[in-house]
């Protein structure tokens, strides 16, 4: 059970080690000093983004064409 001083927020911008779209806790009173940093999360989408596996692109870019 999570604690109901707590708030669940989604990144925006890079903090640290956590790179946007990382989701975080923070205390109900500093939710106003992450404001353009971070969102809030509904309780179900921070669940499925914490079970999401991190997307890699192992594609590799496309070359330009040879002159002819």
């Amino acid at each position: 059970m999570s604690d109901p001083d707590l708030v669940k927020l989604r990144l925006t911008f890079w903090n640290g080690d956590k790179k946007p779209g990382d989701v975080i806790e923070v205390r109900r009173e500093d939710v106003k000093s992450w404001k353009g940093y971070a969102v809030p999360v509904t309780d179900t989408a921070a669940k499925s983004a914490e079970k999401a596996p991190a997307k890699q692109v192992t594609a590799e870019p496309a070359k330009a064409p040879g002159k002819p």
